[in-house]
């Protein structure tokens, strides 16, 4: 590899923009498909914000652009330090840079072409079974692997992998296939670094599998066998092919029916510009169709670092999720909080919401206004009501 040049701009003492070129040379690999790019976290200053990357085939006289617009950090966002990158068309690229809202529909673009799946954790009931060291895992598909992937950014606990723990996380691959080995562990750091892992479950809902990794052994130095990295592998009679079914009925015994596809939804939402306006508690939210159609509950925010900086006073935050395909459609949403955290308070103005079929095709957008501002507030800022607060 040779680095060819670069070019950046310094402003009020920063860099804020760099371009870097390099030559590979490498044997044809054909249509490129995505692109995995890390780095090792070994400097003081190692988090770094990747706006994109372009790949130009000299053979074939072929660019392919491969946007990424988040954090490769153990601190900020999800805490990975790679990431998988898909190649979007040159007109998406344009349209990010010339047309309001041209970000979003990328985003959604590249959310279409990936999977996530639930990683669900179990530490065993054993004494001393928790652990402080730093996990990993690796799901290896029949088409390909996910990477080194940290487990740092917990979905309900700060404190991860204590005795009897479910721990949740989120991870997004590319055409892995099925899944056919989980390879997990840590790297024996911090003062309590043995681990006894019980099972984990991985769900995919845009593929309706859920399958159980179970383990049963500890990753210790100390304790059986010695290792901490252990390959764990599917229980076949454990899997569960699904498709989302009847959970439960309204207070009008209307059937609430999930759906049994997946797409991608772009979420804005906007905090009031009034006094003590946003909020610290973890939001949710539940989109409902036409028929009794909805979603399942979605937490917007993956922890706590994330709830402190989403959702400010005059702040428009903007998610994108996978969720039930509820249709052409929403009549309502259900969004609300759980009331916890240092201020809790919420004053929700709007929520917009864009759906993106398959194959990137982008439905129409749906805006939904609060109309009665006093009820909303009194609903979201009652601290002597307990559970949480919602409104519909």
């Amino acid at each position: 590899m040779t680095h060819l040049s670069h070019y950046f701009q310094y402003f009020c003492g920063v860099f804020v923009l760099q371009e870097d070129v390099f030559i590979v040379t490498a044997v044809d690999l054909g249509t490129l498909k995505k692109l995995r790019i890390r780095h090792d976290n070994t400097k003081p200053y190692s988090s770094w914000y990747l706006d994109r990357v372009e790949i130009v085939d000299t053979k074939e006289d072929v660019t392919y652009y491969f946007p990424c617009n988040r954090w490769l950090a153990v601190e900020e966002d999800d805490g990975q330090v790679a990431r998988e990158l898909v190649p979007v068309d040159e007109a998406f690229m344009r349209q990010d840079e010339d047309e309001e809202g041209g970000s979003t529909t990328l985003g959604l673009e590249q959310k279409s072409m990936s999977t996530t799946y639930t990683l669900k954790i179990k530490t065993g009931e054993k004494k001393y079974a928790g652990t402080d060291a730093n996990v990993f895992a690796i799901l290896f598909g029949e088409k390909d692997d996910t990477g080194f992937v940290n487990l740092k950014a917990c979905k309900n606990y700060k404190n991860k992998f204590e005795q009897g723990m479910i721990n949740e996380f989120t991870v997004e691959a590319v055409d892995l296939g099925d899944l056919e080995k989980l390879r997990i562990g840590h790297d024996n750091s911090g003062g309590s670094s043995g681990w006894f892992l019980d099972w984990v479950e991985i769900d995919a809902p845009s593929l309706g599998q859920r399958i159980c990794f179970p383990c049963g052994r500890w990753l210790d130095k100390g304790e059986d066998d010695g290792a901490i990295v252990r390959d764990l592998y599917p229980a076949e009679l454990q899997t569960e092919f699904y498709t989302p079914y009847n959970t439960g009925t309204k207070s009008q015994h209307q059937i609430i029916r999930f759906c049994p596809t997946v797409v991608p939804y772009e979420l804005k939402i906007f905090t009031s510009d009034v006094f003590a306006a946003g909020t610290d508690a973890d939001v949710f939210i539940v989109l409902y169709g036409r028929n009794g159609v909805c979603t399942q509950q979605k937490h917007l925010c993956v922890n706590e670092r994330e709830r402190r900086l989403y959702f400010e006073r005059g702040a428009e935050d903007m998610f994108i999720v996978e969720l039930e395909d509820v249709g052409d459609v929403i009549e309502k949403i259900r969004i609300g909080h759980d009331n916890r955290g240092t201020n809790p308070g919420w004053h929700l103005d709007r929520v917009e919401i864009r759906r993106q079929l398959r194959k990137g095709k982008v439905a129409n957008s749906f805006v939904l206004t609060i109309v009665n501002r006093f009820v909303i507030e009194h609903l979201l800022r009652d601290h002597t009501q307990l559970g949480p607060f919602v409104c519909d």
